[in-house]
Formats: structure tokens, C-alpha cells, sequence
């Protein structure tokens, strides 16, 4: 009896070490999946802090976002890790490459269009600071905005008789045109919240015009 109960606590412990994951490899294993999970958890804090889309800040910020976890990635040790761990990791490393052509693809359209929006850093430079709870120079910022409204209906009626555009660029210049506004009613909204009246007397933006 006693000899078959020796037995049976040897299964037991062969049992339990062949269960017990090897800790370095297990580590490994999960690295992958918890990278993704960060990532994922980086990247919408981002969206949501540079909310408006093709402006230069943004695309920077989430380059570098790019760039660092790519490293994150390169620096686990392939040879380590198992089957599943690599395939998260090569469609990862993928997707992460896709974003970052895709924000190549932004930034050259976008200097394409630069013409286009001769006003939009101003309008990108005064979201920042509201984004940093910067109360701008009220009087300035609705001079400012009165001569964007010039700026834009020029440029309108530039874009009447212009025809060089092409379906790409014109979807890019539609997507920067409605961050613009984005910007500017964001800024509008901050500064109506701080100071309890209208900039400069400036009316608040509308949906057809970036302008105030």
C-alpha cells in the first residue's frame, strides 16, 4: 500500500510539472498578445487627445506611436516564441506597417493640398491650445477667423473653375475640410465656456463654412 501510494504521488507531481507552464516561455508567449492589448489602449487614448484628423500634430504623434511599438516588438525573441505568439506577431507587425503607410499617404496628399488651406495652421495651432486648456487672445483669434472666412470663399471660387483634382486628393481635402471645422468649433466652444461670451463678436461656426 504504501509503495502504491509512492506511486501515485510521483504521477502526481510528473502530472503537475508536465501542467506548470516553463515561466520564461509563458511570459514570452503572452508578450505578443499583451503589446496588442496596450497598443490598442495607446491608440484611442491618442485618437481621443488629437481628435482632428490630417492635421500634422496628429499624424506625428501617431507615427511615433508606430514606431515605438514596432521596437516593443522587434526587441521579443523570435526564436522563443511559440506558433500562435508568432502569428499575433507578423499580423501585428503588418498592421502596424500598414498604418504607418497610411500615414505616409496623409502626409504627401496633405502638402499636395497645402495650397488649398493657406489657413489651416493657424486653425491647427489654436486647437492645440485649447487641447492644453490654453485660453487664447480672443480679439486676435476672431481676426484671424474673419479673414479664414475670405480665405475660404476665394478658395471656393478657385475650386469652381479648377478641375486638376483627383478623387483622392478631393476625398483628402473633404476629410481635412471637416477636421478644420472640427477644430474651429472646438476652439469656438472652449473659449464661449471660458470667457462666457462670444470672441470678438464672432458668431459661432456653422457646419457650411470652417470659418467663424
Amino acid at each position: 500500500m504504501k509503495h502504491i501510494f509512492s506511486c501515485c504521488l510521483m504521477v502526481l507531481s510528473l502530472s503537475a510539472a508536465a501542467q506548470r507552464p516553463d515561466t520564461d516561455l509563458y511570459a514570452q508567449s503572452s508578450e505578443v498578445n499583451n503589446i496588442m492589448v496596450q497598443y490598442e489602449a495607446d491608440r484611442a487614448i491618442l485618437n481621443r487627445f488629437y481628435a482632428i484628423r490630417n492635421s500634422p500634430e496628429r499624424r506625428e504623434r501617431m507615427e511615433q506611436l508606430y514606431a515605438e511599438y514596432r521596437q516593443r516588438l522587434n526587441a521579443l525573441d523570435w526564436s522563443r516564441l511559440p506558433t500562435g505568439s508568432r502569428v499575433d506577431y507578423v499580423l501585428f507587425n503588418r498592421n502596424l506597417s500598414s498604418e504607418w503607410h497610411a500615414a505616409q499617404v496623409e502626409q504627401k496628399e496633405v502638402a499636395q493640398l497645402k495650397s488649398w488651406f493657406p489657413f489651416a495652421d493657424s486653425i491647427y495651432a489654436a486647437e492645440a491650445r485649447r487641447r492644453r486648456g490654453l485660453t487664447p487672445d480672443a480679439r486676435k483669434l476672431a481676426a484671424t477667423w474673419n479673414q479664414v472666412a475670405k480665405d475660404v470663399k476665394a478658395k471656393q471660387a478657385q475650386l469652381a473653375k479648377d478641375s486638376s483634382l483627383t478623387p483622392e486628393l478631393g476625398l483628402r481635402g473633404l476629410g481635412a475640410a471637416r477636421g478644420l471645422q472640427q477644430a474651429v468649433r472646438s476652439t469656438y466652444d472652449f473659449m464661449s465656456a471660458t470667457t462666457r461670451s462670444s470672441p470678438g463678436g464672432c458668431p459661432r461656426p456653422t457646419g457650411n463654412s470652417i470659418a467663424c
